[in-house]
């Protein structure tokens, strides 16, 4: 956390050009994770945005929650785009002051997993990612809102929730998405389902239910775990709808076919597992169950999910359409 004696961010800006676009770079120098972190050459950074004729600036994080803070001194620089580098938790940060704003939102993909860059196809290298910003189109997205804190992909609760709570950061920077897994079986052994009552709404129409919940999902986007698990992947995120996955079952040998059919994407073929759609969800147990939001520990229920629909502004390379008979 930031204190009180802890100096102001400070934005590493040559002296305005006004006659160029701005970018504002807020990066987290503790991003990425394992052998394959790419190492970032700033130097390389401001002249590749130089020669597609732009200016860039650069604020570094310091602090959990100084994304928002930087992203609002770079929209009172007046940044045209403000880029977000860093992993999902970074463009989570930045994410909280650029909801409803104009200026739109870059994302150069250098953390461990990057679901919003890949939902958005852009490169994982980072000076073809400052190709496909400046040459691309700006594009408005839906963002979710958890108890009022925005996300861009998704919510997830109980065993994925408290996987994240076991993540260990020392294992995770030296190892990536191994730690990932290691976390994820620490939880298994442990995690239990909750009894939980699920209230749904969709425009003017209220559903409510009464679960046994070993995990739920409620994404904006189709991506999780970077593509690799396959929870609601028809998840469209400007279609101002949430996308809603309930795994009830918490018996040991149904958790082991539910996460052999998520990583197969068949997940809708069991029983035991529900799909949604909603505008807002609001989700209460008989206990506290952890949750996260795209991918850092948020807090506990109840919650309530809502959906923010075009709320964000990004910068992205143009969606192919799709070819003609």
């Amino acid at each position: 956390m930031l204190s009180e004696s802890s100096p102001p961010l400070q934005l590493d800006l040559p002296s305005r050009d006004v006659a160029r676009r701005l970018a504002v770079v807020i990066h987290n120098p503790a991003a990425g994770s394992g052998p394959t972190k790419q190492r970032v050459e700033f130097d390389a950074v401001r002249e590749r945005f130089e020669t597609h004729g732009w200016q860039c600036g650069f604020l570094a994080t310091r602090f959990q929650g100084d994304g928002a803070e930087a992203a609002r001194l770079a929209l009172a620089a007046g940044a045209d785009m403000v880029v977000a580098m860093g992993g999902d938790g970074t463009v989570n940060e930045v994410v909280q002051a650029l909801a409803y704003q104009p200026v739109p939102l870059g994302v150069i993909p250098t953390g461990t997993i990057n679901i919003l860059a890949r939902e958005l196809n852009l490169p994982l290298d980072y000076l073809k990612t400052i190709d496909a910003l400046v040459t691309g189109e700006p594009r408005t997205i839906d963002l979710g809102r958890a108890n009022g804190r925005y996300f861009a992909c998704m919510i997830g609760l109980g065993y994925d929730g408290d996987a994240t709570l076991n993540l260990l950061p020392q294992l995770k920077a030296w190892s990536g998405p191994f730690a990932y897994c290691v976390a994820a079986f620490q939880t298994y052994t442990r995690h239990k389902a909750v009894r939980a009552r699920i209230t749904l709404k969709m425009g003017h129409k209220t559903r409510k239910l009464r679960r046994l919940v070993y995990m739920m999902v409620v994404s904006n986007g189709g991506l999780y775990a970077g593509g690799v698990l396959k929870f609601t992947p028809e998840a469209n995120m400007a279609d101002g709808i949430l996308d809603v996955c309930v795994i009830r079952s918490g018996r040991w040998y149904r958790a082991l076919l539910h996460g052999l059919l998520t990583l197969l994407g068949q997940l809708r073929q069991v029983s035991d597992v529900e799909f949604f759609q909603a505008t807002s969800v609001h989700f209460k147990s008989s206990r506290p169950f952890p949750y996260q939001l795209d991918g850092d520990p948020a807090g506990h229920s109840p919650v309530t999910v809502e959906i923010a629909a075009g709320a964000l502004r990004v910068m992205a390379p143009p969606l192919v359409a799709p070819a003609s008979d």
